[in-house]
Parts: C-alpha cells; structure tokens; sequence
C-alpha cells in the first residue's frame, strides 16, 4: 500500500512519518496515523485512501478498531479519544487525573472497556467503553518502574502487562485483580497471547 506520498505525484498519503497501523476486525481496511497529524483509513484490495482523513494531532502513539469496525480509539501527547469511523467525528474523550503521555490504548475482546497504559507513569487506564467512566482500578501504578508493553487478550477482558524491571502481570479488567505476577531474570521486551488466549 502506498501509505506515504510519493515524490512528484498528487497523492492523498502521508506527508510525514507513520507512527502506527492497524487492521480491522474484517480484514479489509487498515487506519494508518502520522506524525503529519493526520489519520486515514485505506482499502485492503484497491490500495486505495477511503473517505477524507481524520486531522487531530501530530503526536499519535496508537490508533486501533472497536471490535465491531465502527469506532477508532486513538491514544497520544493529548490523551485516549475515541471517533466514529463513518461520521468522522469525535465522539468521546476518556480523562485520567495526569496530562501525560498514552503510549497504547485498546478495545478488549468484548468491546466493553478500553484499556490504556503510560510508560511514563507507569500506570494502566482503563474505563467503561460505553460510560467513559473509569472503572475498576484504573490510574493505579501496578508497576515501580516503565512499563515496557501491553497485549490485551484476544478471548478475555485480560491483559499482560510488561515492565522494564523484569517483571510480567495479568491484570483482569472486569474485576480489577491482578491475577499473578511472574519476576524474570532477564529483561522483558514484549509478550503476546496465542490466537485462542489460552497461551
């Protein structure tokens, strides 16, 4: 796909940097975000742009699908916000107590709740996809140092939580629990479930 603007073409693609992609749920669009403040969404089949692009802000750490492929929820320098794909529009902004950085935010499985976290505070976010509202424990510092990564289960309203200082966590959002803990000796980058969340 030809995300980016071509030099000496008339193009509609991005004009900077692409911070993130993410494919939807049915597998026939993407939605790319960059630095360029602009996010778009583009057909699979025809590598082409579909309908006008979301112009927000320069600084986009994730940009993802709602389950059912009509929503976006978009996470930066400016917080977790969340716009209906067809109508363009903003349609929820999700607050926290601190202005810093989200550096990932997401739908679970189910579509219920958005989950979110900051390597910055260390914290993980979560609220009421409906509502808005916090919920559970959200904005609690489950973590003493950066949190390196976030997977969200592909089954469950679960979430591995990864930190810089060796230590791994599984958060259950819709109880607000933390389900256990694993310490490794070496450090850890990244994690991630198998396709039927059991692994």
């Amino acid at each position: 796909l030809g995300l980016a603007q071509q030099s000496g073409t008339a193009g509609s693609g991005h004009t900077s940097d692409i911070k993130t992609v993410a494919c939807s749920p049915g597998g026939t669009t993407i939605v790319s975000a960059s630095s360029d403040g602009s996010v778009r969404f583009w057909s699979l089949e025809t590598g082409r742009m579909i309908g006008k692009p979301i112009l927000w802000h320069p600084h986009c750490s994730s940009a993802g699908y709602s389950p059912d492929g009509k929503y976006l929820v978009y996470a930066g320098e400016i917080g977790v916000h969340i716009w209906d794909i067809d109508k363009r529009e903003a349609v929820k902004t999700l607050v926290f107590e601190e202005n810093i950085k989200i550096n990932q935010a997401s739908y679970t499985y189910d579509g219920c709740y958005i989950v979110a976290y900051s390597k910055r505070a260390s914290k993980v976010y979560t609220w009421d996809s409906q509502s808005g509202r916090a919920s559970g424990n959200s904005g609690n510092a489950f973590l003493s140092s950066f949190i390196n990564d976030m997977k969200v289960s592909p089954t469950a309203n679960q979430v591995i939580i990864i930190g810089r200082s060796t230590v791994m966590m599984l958060y259950d959002i819709g109880t607000s629990k933390l389900l256990y803990t694993v310490a490794k000796g070496n450090r850890v980058h990244n994690a991630g479930y198998s396709p039927n969340g059991l692994d």
